[in-house]
């Protein structure tokens, strides 16, 4: 059966922001779908701010992963850190948003709660109890989260990994990869408005899919006027590969 909720547009006093995050496991064509979201929302006319995905930089910059955290109070207190900057980030962002004299979307690579991707249930508590935080206090972050499914779940062939890959610092094999996909999903699930896009064939049509959720999402609340309400069915994605929930391609 279909749920119904009540879809919040977010909105300041002078500006008008629009908030998507953009998650799903490894090898989904995210970046694919940052840059094509920009370039379409910047020819609409909207402003668009992307808040990149920190984990990596912190990583890259402060001399990587050591595996002894790994099961140990400092692998908590790692995305305890994670957690904290992320939050610092996103909010910096906004308050940059609300300078602008136009619409703003800010586009999330992925959001405050992936960090439970790389923990236990136990230790995703300890982080968020460390951080102060909640996961619905988390999940109000964000308008709009759009999960794009990996395409090691139904298209292996097009994924890869590790050295000598498109993508050398992907270190999930393909069940890894599936894995991280399903509890991403998990992760957001409580979120009032998720879109899922499985995969397609033709790879297009899936970056076309994620471009049709937001516009949709966009032309719903028109980014015009005060603070509202609309009342939107989450159903079933009809996608090629029947992978995860969502609404249907909007039009389509």
């Amino acid at each position: 059966l279909a749920q119904v909720y009540a879809f919040v547009f977010h909105c300041t006093m002078s500006t008008q922001i629009f908030r998507v995050l953009l998650t799903g496991g490894p090898g989904a064509g995210k970046s694919s779908a940052l840059a094509t979201l920009c370039d379409k929302l910047t020819k609409r006319g909207y402003h668009c701010i992307v808040v990149p995905e920190n984990a990596t930089v912190l990583l890259d910059h402060s001399g990587g992963y050591d595996s002894a955290w790994h099961g140990t109070v400092k692998h908590v207190r790692m995305q305890q850190a994670f957690l904290r900057y992320q939050q610092a980030q996103e909010d910096a962002y906004a308050s940059l948003a609300e300078l602008r004299d136009q619409p703003v979307v800010i586009i999330h690579d992925r959001g405050c709660l992936d960090g439970r991707l790389f923990c236990t249930k136990e230790q995703w508590e300890q982080v968020l109890s460390g951080c102060g935080a909640t996961e619905e206090q988390l999940l109000k972050r964000y308008d709009l989260i759009v999960h794009m499914t990996t395409c090691a779940s139904g298209m292996e062939k097009f994924y890869d990994f590790g050295p000598g890959s498109s993508n050398p610092s992907r270190y999930h094999d393909v069940e890894q990869a599936k894995h991280a996909d399903v509890l991403a999903q998990q992760v957001y699930i409580k979120h009032p408005q998720v879109r899922v896009v499985g995969n397609f064939t033709e790879f297009r049509r899936k970056i076309e899919t994620v471009v049709r959720y937001v516009f949709d999402a966009l032309h719903i609340d028109g980014l015009g006027g005060p603070r509202i309400r609309r009342t939107l069915l989450r159903k079933r994605d009809n996608s090629d590969c029947p992978c995860g929930w969502g609404g249907p391609p909007p039009g389509g």
